[in-house]
């Protein structure tokens, strides 16, 4: 794999002055506490070497063969060769340090792809089963690159992990996977969402995890772009990532005194929700008409996987207070699909999927009398399956009203 540089460079500042008031001006948009983080070195400022197995500073390299970079700015010298040339004028987000990854490189002549590169550290403890954790980072695109993707994972593992290829990586199944239309940003952008540990985690790793098949990419084309530094070859399609501030941190909890009218007093623990702006598209669910099908938004899973992914847990947890509230309430989890494959197939992921979304409500507590799954695969589609719009609406997960109190006399 060709390497981002050479070398590791230091990139010199003549005047420390104008770096600490640009730092300032970018740190102004985003607000870290790293009081509780529980990422060693999460902004890189301890010097890394990826190249070594046993690196002092936390941070190593999970494929043999990667090359990731180190990108240290300090207070010495003349910045204006590397820091125009290599770097297209991104300061650090945080203090004086970042790291750089391939997340996506192809060239159908050269017989280049699934190019990656990772990135490991381990936690300074393990997660503690079932506890809440905010995981974030920021990151933002090389104006190198010819390509940005849609898709950045975090895996959180028992252990570090030291590969020979690829593929070996996407054999894993990251816990966490932001998902946007594109990354595409050359500024650095917060990345964030919820994770509920399970109790074994303590070895973070980061990285797209998906093939190149399995990620939706998009040409970009920056001024700054010269398509010198990776030798870039004709039709090769690159994207390269800087990575700074990585943090994962326990939400905090809230604790919600009840008082019934004899002054008795009930201790209810309540996830801390103040971090998640209001959300208002979810319905109340007391209000659905039996035998109704309500499309659940926001439900993702891993490509054709039946694996529900973090960002699918704050919908549910509505759909469970909602039915924590309507205690009379039973429903069917439905699974549809778009019409790509066999109906076989379709029926059986469809199947695994709304089994998937039952798992975690009966995790959550929700008894097994009150819910239940079935898969309808293609057959019941929502749009047109010709155009990608249409099986986009098709793949759904839904819920059903199947009886109440009152119809239960």
């Amino acid at each position: 794999m060709h390497p981002l540089f050479s070398r590791d460079y230091n990139i010199y500042f003549l005047s420390r002055s104008k770096l600490v008031i640009a730092f300032l001006l970018l740190h102004s948009a985003f607000t870290f506490s790293q009081s509780a983080n529980l990422v060693p070195n999460p902004s890189f400022e301890q010097k890394v070497d990826f190249q070594s197995s046993s690196s002092g500073s936390n941070w190593t390299k999970c494929l043999k063969n990667d090359t990731p970079d180190y990108i240290e700015f300090t207070s010495r010298g003349d910045p204006e060769f590397y820091y125009s040339k290599y770097i297209g004028g991104l300061l650090p987000f945080d203090g004086e340090a970042y790291a750089g990854i391939f997340c996506f490189r192809t060239n159908p002549l050269r017989g280049v792809e699934n190019v990656r590169e990772f990135i490991q550290a381990p936690l300074i403890e393990t997660l503690q089963k079932d506890t809440l954790y905010v995981v974030s980072l920021v990151i933002a695109l090389d104006p190198e690159s010819t390509t940005a993707i849609n898709n950045f994972n975090v895996y959180f593992g028992r252990e570090p992990v030291s590969f020979k290829r690829e593929k070996q990586m996407f054999e894993l199944r990251p816990q966490v996977r932001f998902k946007q239309s594109y990354f595409d940003s050359i500024s650095w952008v917060k990345l964030e969402t919820i994770y509920r540990a399970k109790g074994y985690e303590s070895q973070i790793i980061l990285g797209n995890f998906l093939t190149d098949n399995a990620i939706r990419k998009r040409s970009v084309y920056h001024e700054s772009q010269m398509m010198k530094k990776w030798d870039l070859h004709e039709l090769e399609r690159a994207s390269y990532y800087y990575i700074d501030m990585v943090s994962v941190m326990k939400k905090s909890l809230r604790t919600q005194i009840l008082e019934d009218e004899e002054d008795t007093e009930e201790l209810q623990v309540l996830p801390d929700l103040s971090m998640e702006s209001p959300d208002t598209s979810f319905i109340e669910i007391g209000q659905v008409n039996q035998d109704s099908s309500i499309v659940l938004n926001d439900i993702f899973f891993e490509f054709d996987e039946s694996y529900l992914l973090p960002e699918s847990y704050k919908e549910l947890d509505r759909l469970f207070e909602q039915l924590f509230i309507f205690q009379d309430l039973s429903i069917v989890i439905e699974g549809h699909t778009d019409n790509m494959g066999t109906f076989e197939y379709n029926m059986k992921l469809s199947n695994e999927r709304a089994q998937a979304v039952v798992g975690y409500l009966l995790d959550k507590g929700l008894s097994e009398n009150r819910i239940t799954y079935e898969g309808f695969g293609y057959t019941k589609p929502l749009s047109d399956n010709r155009s990608d719009a249409g099986r986009q609406m098709n793949r759904r997960v839904a819920f059903r009203i199947t009886k109440s109190e009152e119809n239960r006399q």
